[in-house]
C-alpha cells in the first residue's frame, strides 16, 4: 500500500469520525438533549465578542475570569459566518478529528510500513474518551487536546519552532494546559534523545506566562467569588496554600488518592475504572513509552485529587488534556513492541481488536456499560419521551417574548444563548453560583420562565421553594403552559394555568395514606377516560401536611398492564419545588396539578396509571415511602397507588 493511499484511509477515517459525531450532535441540539449549561456558555462568550463583551449573563460573570479560555477571541469571527452553538460544536468535532493528521505523521517516523501507523490512527479515533469528548457539550480544552499532540509530534520530530507555535496555541485554550506544557518541558530537558535546554526554558517560560496571566490578572481582575474551584480540593485543606502543604507533607495520601478515596466505595471504583478506561482502548501500549506519559500526570493530579466524582469519569471532559499524552506514548509504544515483533503486525491488529471490544464495553455510542459505574449525563440520542416532547418543547420556546431578560433551564440555554440576558435556572433555585458559595442576586425585570422542574431536583433544598416564590412574584411570573414537569412562565399575563392550590376542595375517594407521619396523600381525581401516545394526561393529587416535614418528596407515574410496569414518567418534585410540603400549610388541602406525557412505547390498549411517592435525602437518593396498598400486590408495584383506567389509542 502506497503513502499517498495510507493518507487517503486517514482522511477518511478522520471523516468518518465527523459524519458520525456531527450527526449525534446535531441531534442532540434538536431534541435538548445538551443538559448541562458549559455548550451555552461558550456560545454566549463568542457571540458576545463580536458585541464587545466578555460577560455571560449565563455564568452571572465574565468567563475570563472563570477559565481562561483565549482561543475563543481568534473564532469570534466564525459568528460572523454562521451565530450558532451548532458551530462551536462542529468546530470541536472537526478539531478533534484534526489530531489524527499529527499522529499519522509520528506513526509514520515511529512504525514500518503503511498498515501500522493506519491501526495508530485508528486507536486515536477509536478511543472511547474521544468520542465522549465530543459528545459533552463544548469546552474549549478540547481544541488543545490535536494541539497538544501536534507540539509532542514536532518536537520528537526535530522541529522546535513549529512545537513552540503549537503549545503557544494550546496555552491559549484554558490555563491548566500550562501544567502538562510543564510536564513536557520537563522531557525535553532530561530525555537524551530530546535533551534542548533552550527549547525546554522555552515552554517553561510559556507555561509560566500562561499561569501568571491567568491567577496573577485575569482571576483577580474578573472575579468576586463566582467560582471557587478550591472547594473541590476541601478535604486536603481550607485554602489552596493549605492543600498544597498537606499534600506536600503527606505525599502517601496523596499517591494514594490517584486510586482510592476513603469512605467512599463509589468513588474508589470510579477511579480504578478510568485508569482502565484510559489505557485499556490502546492496550496500555503507552506504558512502553512513561517518558512521554509525564505531561499528563499534573493533570490527572488535577482531576483524582478532587471530590467531584464526574472528575474521575471519561464520560467528560476531563480526559481533554490527557488523552494527547496516551496517544502519543501509545503510538511511541507501539513503534517499540512492533520492533521486538520484528515488524510483524501482530501488535498492532491485536491493539485494534482490543479497540473495538472497548467501543463495545464502554464506548459513548454502542457501549454496553460493561465495566464502567460512572455513565455519561446526557443522552445522546432522543427515546420516545424526548421526541414527543420535542414539539411541545419547540412551541413553548416559540411563546418566549423575543426581547427582555429570560431564565431558562439548562436544556434550553443553548439555543437560547445567542440573547444577551439569559440566566440559568439552576442559580435561581440554588441560591448561589456553580462552583461557589457566594449567593446568586436573583434577576429582575425577567420577562419569561421556562424551565423542566422535573431536571432541577437534584439542585433543590428546603429553600429552594422560598427563592422561586420570591423570584417569581418579583418578577410578576405566571404560569402560562405545562407539560411533563416543563413549565413556560410569562411576565404580565392573567393566569391561564392552575400548576396548584391551597385550600382546595375534595369529593372523590379518600385513601388518607400517610408517609413519614408527615404528609397524607387525600386522594385523586379518578383517570377514566381515552388518551393517544405522545398526549398528555392530566393528573390531580391532593395533599395534606399533617406535621413538621422534614423531607423532600418527588412522584412518579408508572403505565401498568396486566400486573405488571411496562414504563414509567420522570419524577416531578410535589409542588413543582415551588410549593414543596415543607412550605405547605398545615392541614390545609393542595391540590396539584400535572400533565404527564403518555409514552410513544405503550402499545393501544387498556392500563392504570399509577404513582408512586419517593422521599429525597441530602444525597439525593429517593426511597418509597407508602407502604403497599394490598397485602397480596406483587413486590414490582410495592408503593404504587392506582388512578384509574386509562385507553391508550
Amino acid at each position: 500500500m502506497s503513502e499517498r493511499r495510507g493518507f487517503a484511509i486517514v482522511l477518511a477515517l478522520m471523516a468518518a469520525h465527523v459524519a458520525l459525531y456531527e450527526t449525534l450532535s446535531v441531534v442532540k441540539f434538536r431534541y435538548y438533549l445538551y443538559r448541562d449549561f458549559d455548550l451555552a456558555i461558550f456560545t454566549q462568550a463568542v457571540n458576545g465578542l463580536l458585541h464587545g463583551t466578555a460577560f455571560s449573563s449565563i455564568r452571572g460573570m465574565n468567563w475570563l475570569g472563570d477559565h481562561s479560555s483565549l482561543i475563543l477571541i481568534p473564532l469570534a469571527p466564525l459568528f460572523l459566518i454562521a451565530p450558532h452553538a451548532l458551530t462551536l460544536l462542529t468546530l470541536q468535532t472537526v478539531a478533534l478529528a484534526l489530531g489524527a493528521l499529527p499522529l499519522w505523521a509520528l506513526a509514520r517516523r515511529e512504525l514500518p510500513g503503511v498498515a501500522p501507523p493506519l491501526i495508530a490512527v485508528a486507536l486515536y479515533l477509536l478511543h472511547p474518551a474521544l468520542g465522549y469528548l465530543n459528545l459533552f457539550e463544548f469546552h474549549p480544552e478540547t481544541l488543545a487536546t490535536p494541539l497538544l499532540i501536534w507540539c509532542a509530534c514536532e518536537l520528537r520530530g526535530g522541529s522546535p519552532r513549529r512545537g513552540l507555535f503549537a503549545a503557544a496555541l494550546a496555552l491559549l485554550a484554558r490555563e491548566d494546559v500550562a501544567l502538562a506544557m510543564l510536564g513536557l518541558a520537563a522531557i525535553v530537558a532530561v530525555a537524551p534523545r530530546h535533551r534542548q535546554p533552550k527549547l525546554a526554558a522555552a515552554l517553561a517560560l510559556l507555561a509560566i506566562a500562561s499561569l501568571a496571566l491567568s491567577f496573577g490578572v485575569l482571576r483577580p481582575w474578573l472575579q468576586a467569588g463566582q467560582s471557587e474551584y478550591g472547594l473541590l480540593y476541601a478535604r486536603w485543606g481550607a485554602t489552596p496554600g493549605a492543600q498544597l502543604l498537606q499534600l506536600i507533607t503527606h505525599p502517601l495520601a496523596a499517591l494514594a488518592a490517584f486510586w482510592s478515596t476513603p469512605g467512599s466505595p463509589a468513588d474508589t471504583l470510579a477511579k480504578r475504572e478510568f485508569w482502565l478506561h484510559l489505557f485499556l482502548p490502546a492496550s496500555g501500549l503507552a506504558l512502553l513509552a512513561p517518558l512521554w506519559l509525564l505531561p499528563s500526570l499534573p493533570i490527572l493530579a488535577e482531576h483524582l485529587l478532587s471530590e467531584r466524582i464526574h472528575q474521575h469519569a471519561i464520560a467528560f471532559q476531563y480526559t481533554a488534556l490527557i488523552l494527547p499524552w496516551i496517544s502519543v506514548a501509545s503510538v511511541i509504544g507501539l513503534g517499540a513492541l512492533t520492533r521486538r515483533a520484528r515488524g510483524r503486525a501482530w501488535p498492532g491488529v491485536a491493539a485494534l481488536l482490543i479497540a473495538l471490544a472497548c467501543q463495545w464495553m464502554f464506548g459513548p455510542v454502542i457501549g454496553h456499560r460493561l465495566l464502567q459505574s460512572q455513565p455519561r449525563n446526557e443522552a445522546i440520542w432522543p427515546d420516545g419521551e424526548e421526541r414527543a416532547m420535542k414539539p411541545i418543547r419547540d412551541a413553548m420556546v416559540a411563546r418566549l417574548p423575543r426581547a427582555g431578560a429570560l431564565v431558562a433551564g439548562n436544556e434550553f440555554l443553548p439555543g437560547l444563548a445567542l440573547r444577551p440576558d439569559v440566566h440559568a435556572a439552576r442559580h435561581v433555585v440554588t441560591g448561589h453560583y456553580t462552583a461557589s458559595t457566594r449567593a446568586y442576586p436573583p434577576p429582575v425585570g425577567v420577562r419569561a420562565l421556562l424551565v423542566d422542574f422535573s431536571a432541577e431536583i437534584p439542585s433543590m433544598d428546603f429553600d429552594a421553594g422560598r427563592r422561586l416564590r420570591a423570584f417569581l412574584t418579583d418578577n410578576g411570573l405566571r404560569p402560562v403552559e405545562a407539560a411533563s414537569g416543563t413549565v413556560l412562565m410569562l411576565a404580565d399575563t392573567a393566569d391561564s394555568l392552575e400548576l396548584y392550590r391551597v385550600g382546595a376542595r375534595f369529593s372523590g375517594e379518600r385513601l388518607d395514606l400517610v408517609a413519614d407521619d408527615q404528609l397524607r396523600f387525600v386522594g385523586a381525581e379518578r383517570l377514566d377516560s381515552a388518551v393517544a401516545r405522545g398526549g398528555l394526561l392530566r393528573v390531580a393529587l391532593y395533599w395534606q401536611r399533617v406535621a413538621p416535614a422534614n423531607r423532600r418528596y418527588v412522584a412518579k407515574l408508572v403505565w401498568t398492564r396486566d400486573g405488571r410496569i411496562v414504563s414509567d414518567s420522570r419524577p416531578w418534585p410535589l409542588g413543582y419545588g415551588i410549593l414543596p410540603p415543607a412550605d405547605w400549610p398545615l392541614d390545609s388541602l393542595v391540590r396539584e396539578i400535572h400533565s404527564v406525557l403518555v409514552p410513544l412505547s405503550l402499545a393501544p390498549g387498556s392500563y392504570v396509571p399509577a404513582f408512586r411517592l419517593a422521599a429525597v435525602d441530602s444525597s439525593g437518593e429517593q426511597s418509597p415511602t407508602f407502604v403497599r396498598p394490598r397485602p397480596d400486590a406483587p413486590a414490582e408495584l410495592m408503593n404504587l397507588v392506582g388512578l384509574g383506567r386509562i385507553v391508550v389509542r
